[in-house]
């Protein structure tokens, strides 16, 4: 297998008109015109909006590649963590087999947001683990986009959106990273209910 670093695509730098009122119902959703087709992979793919366009391979997707589908996930995903936090930018991993270098896949967690559920595509949903970046409360950084919700990310090579904390909070790989996922039904800005919490050496974090 050989793997390689991708800047992630699903960042923008909002204009003043996003920085809209979060309790105002006609701006809940600025982008409605950029909702994707499959909502359930909004932040991987969509088949007619191209989100990621510096995760693209010659305007191909990649396909996706569940970190749990891996016979000893927690091994690869320490692999996985070690090849990525050399690089100084958030980023995504994505690999070929070597056998087949005309196909490549792109790491992904699948988790349950309920950011989806207003579109009807509640449930698990698979999402970029992204590696290198931590949530802020610095709305003029770059911008998440998952459903309703927008998340400020910002670069930081000791830390990891891995969606899923319970499943990854006890590897010894990450001893010295903070981690971050989804915790349901918290208070803040959120419009769904979900925040990124993050979890270090035992203890939650929360902006």
């Amino acid at each position: 297998m050989r793997m390689f670093f991708r800047t992630f695509g699903d960042f923008e730098n909002p204009p003043k008109k996003h920085l809209y009122d979060f309790w105002q119902e006609s701006e809940k959703l600025p982008h409605i015109d950029g909702i994707p087709d499959n909502l359930g992979k909004g932040i991987i793919f969509s088949d007619s909006i191209n989100f990621n366009s510096r995760c693209s391979i010659h305007g191909d997707h990649y396909r996706e590649y569940n970190m749990k589908e891996h016979d000893n996930w927690r091994s690869f995903f320490a692999d996985t963590l070690k090849f990525m936090c050399e690089y100084p930018d958030i980023g995504v991993a994505t690999f070929h087999t070597g056998y087949d270098t005309s196909t490549y896949y792109v790491v992904t967690e699948h988790a349950s947001l309920n950011a989806y559920k207003p579109f009807g595509k509640g449930g698990i949903n698979p999402f970029f683990i992204i590696f290198n970046a931590m949530p802020t409360k610095n709305r003029f950084n770059n911008y998440l986009r998952v459903g309703y919700d927008r998340y400020a990310i910002d670069c930081n090579q000791k830390s990891v959106i891995v969606w899923n904390l319970d499943d990854y909070k006890d590897l010894p790989c990450l001893e010295d990273f903070t981690i971050w996922g989804v915790e349901h039904g918290a208070k803040g800005d959120s419009q769904s209910g979900d925040v990124l919490v993050g979890y270090k050496n035992g203890e939650y974090i929360y902006l």
